[in-house]
């Protein structure tokens, strides 16, 4: 057993524990807590841009209401321009028609009056004048 030395052994016993001491201080402690440190801010993170995502969803949400209506309103506004413009020839041809009727009633009631005048000035020709004491001074 000459190469075997016990104390050889323990030199290398205690050379192992003191590198594993100061590997333990010196890097696993450090990276350790590098390590819990970005877990914390990687877990911030999530938590953040799952705040972001559900204010995001909210305003997509409102947008969608909003458009929806807009929607709705231009789809009234294109149905109610469509049903006026269609309206329009139906319109022109009625007042048309009523011009044409209200010159027709304008005619026909100047012409009784016409002959009434007409009879009138006959009847008055054809009746004695009688004189006014007016007239006579």
């Amino acid at each position: 057993m000459e190469g075997l030395n016990p104390l050889d052994i323990l030199i290398h016993i205690i050379n192992f524990i003191v590198t594993f001491v100061l590997l333990y201080l010196l890097l696993y402690k450090p990276v350790s807590k590098f390590m819990h440190k970005r877990r914390e801010s990687v877990e911030q993170a999530l938590a953040d841009a799952a705040a972001t995502r559900a204010e995001a969803d909210a305003y997509l949400a409102e947008a969608k209401a909003e458009l929806a209506a807009t929607g709705e309103k231009a789809r009234r506004l294109s149905h109610e321009a469509i049903e006026n413009a269609l309206w329009i020839p139906h319109r022109t041809k009625r007042m048309r028609s009523c011009k044409k009727r209200a010159s027709r009633c304008v005619r026909k009631s100047r012409r009784p009056s016409s002959a009434h005048i007409r009879r009138s000035s006959a009847l008055q020709a054809t009746l004695p004048r009688a004189s006014s004491p007016a007239r006579s001074r």
